[in-house]
């Protein structure tokens, strides 16, 4: 009985998320396997996993933390600093904490997304690993090694790190990374639907003729000025999943993980968002137009941005106007984007990614 451990980012929710999905394949191809998910992201993403996949258990771990978020749009270098020092003076006591882990519960393979200390826990086992990203960390630190030395010492410790990978299963529209030996790439890893458009709409009591926009913010804080032009689209209903709290007259409130969220997207006329790969893959996924918003300067948007516009078309929305509550222009525009890529006629993209990354890990592990 092989025993598998998947090391997940804590960075926001998309690693989580995305390698949620290809660990429930892991599990179906291998039912006979143990899987212990390692991760400081919430434990509400796993609930559906672990429930359905009794071989699967959440162990929570920190072993990064990506950049430290003021809010859900911008970050702080400054915290994001302190934090870096920090895990540099604890990487070697880290990486013999999970050296022991995997001793203790006799792991025979590890998956990475993307945490860089993993990698050199398993290397010095004896255990193969493999990575799958649409960024890495050396990269990202790498891009801001001119505001403080430290981001310059995290990419060179993330870069060690990551030539120790076994494989790095690299998604469509990623940046190089170069410190990983040997690479390939996969198509899209994508979430799919559980429920249909048609189902979550009745579940909602949502009258045809209505345009639905799914928000998909954590923390969002509107005034109520804003609300209230919001409020003001009468042929428009927004869903408001959990664990945002932003209340509208014309607003359903979701509960975190019911239905999934790939089904809200789904039954989503549009999506007003911040760009982050899972919410863009799984608008590719569902041939969702999207509404993204500022992000600040993250290296990773400009690649996020192409992807959007080879897909869906999309539309950016300034942070001043999605501030202010005034989107009916950029929604109105998504839409058409979207069309106007269909009469393209461009192939779509293919979206089994985590099918093809489960059986590439188990294929590369012999397992």
């Amino acid at each position: 009985m092989p025993n598998i451990a998947c090391y997940l980012s804590s960075h926001g929710y998309g690693h989580a998320v995305r390698s949620a999905a290809v660990i429930d394949e892991m599990a179906r191809l291998r039912p006979d396997a143990r899987i212990f998910v390692v991760t400081a992201a919430p434990g509400f993403l796993f609930e559906r996993l672990c429930r359905e996949r009794p071989s699967v258990h959440l162990r929570s771990v920190a072993l990064d933390f990506g950049l430290v978020q003021k809010d859900p749009r911008y970050f702080s270098l400054e915290e994001t600093a302190e934090r870096l020092d920090s895990l540099i003076s604890d990487a070697g006591s880290l990486i013999e904490r999970e050296r022991d882990f995997l001793v203790r519960e006799h792991i025979s393979a590890v998956w990475c997304d993307l945490p860089f200390l993993p990698f050199e826990a398993a290397f010095r086992e004896g255990l193969p690993s493999v990575g799958m990203g649409n960024f890495s960390w050396d990269w990202v630190y790498g891009y801001y090694r001119d505001c403080n030395p430290v981001f310059a010492h995290a990419a060179e410790l993330a870069a060690a790190c990551y030539r120790r990978a076994g494989l790095y299963l690299r998604l469509p529209f990623s940046p190089p990374a170069d410190a990983f030996p040997c690479q390939e790439e996969i198509p899209l890893a994508c979430r799919h639907p559980q429920m249909s458009r048609a189902q979550v709409r009745t579940r909602f009591g949502i009258p045809d003729g209505l345009r639905v926009v799914l928000v998909a913010f954590s923390g969002l804080v509107l005034n109520s000025d804003a609300r209230h032009r919001l409020e003001a689209m009468r042929d428009t209903l927004f869903l408001l999943p959990a664990p945002m709290d932003l209340q509208l007259h014309n607003g359903i409130q979701v509960p975190a993980g019911n239905p999934d969220f790939p089904s809200l997207v789904a039954a989503s006329d549009i999506v007003v968002t911040k760009p982050g790969y899972g919410i863009v893959t799984d608008a590719i996924a569902c041939d969702t137009p999207i509404v993204y918003t500022e992000r600040g300067d993250f290296p990773e948007v400009p690649w996020l941005e192409a992807l959007i516009r080879h897909s869906l078309g999309g539309m950016a929305l300034s942070m001043e106007a999605f501030e202010r509550g005034e989107w009916a222009g950029a929604l109105e525009a998504a839409v058409r984007a979207r069309d106007a890529r269909h009469a393209e006629h461009r192939a779509p993209m293919s979206t089994d990614g985590t099918q093809v990354a489960a059986q590439r890990f188990i294929e590369y592990c012999h397992i």
